[in-house]
């Protein structure tokens, strides 16, 4: 029997570790090869470390060290051109077009449903 092939490799910031867990279950229920990291300085370090071969990236906004603002812009800014999906549970007006501004993919209003997630990334 052969093993199931992977559908993606996502790299899931999120700062909370019980939701990063959550996160990451429910990709890899999907059979999606999920990279995790608790904030952005963790998740740059991640990004090299695979030499930045991710199809997309699903961070948080709101995170210690390195914000999911200043990760966005370093990844663009190393030619990173997979989908980037925002998660927050408030955003400002001012936030939202700085992310449009990078080409993200979309924002996600947290608490949501990992499958969800699954959907947005199999769709595009």
């Amino acid at each position: 029997m052969m093993p199931l092939q992977l559908r993606g490799k996502i790299l899931c910031v999120e700062g909370d570790r019980a939701v990063l867990r959550s996160l990451v279950f429910g990709l890899e229920t999907y059979r999606f090869e999920v990279v995790s990291a608790v904030h952005g300085g963790y998740a740059l370090d991640a990004f090299h470390s695979h030499d930045g071969k991710f199809d997309a990236v699903l961070t948080d906004h709101d995170m210690p060290q390195v914000n999911g603002l200043a990760l966005v812009n370093y990844l663009r800014a190393f030619h990173f051109t997979g989908q980037i999906w925002i998660m927050s549970g408030h955003l400002t007006a001012l936030d939202r077009e700085a992310y449009r501004e990078l080409a993200i993919s979309g924002f996600l209003q947290k608490p949501f449903d990992p499958s969800l997630l699954a959907e947005l990334f199999l769709s595009k």
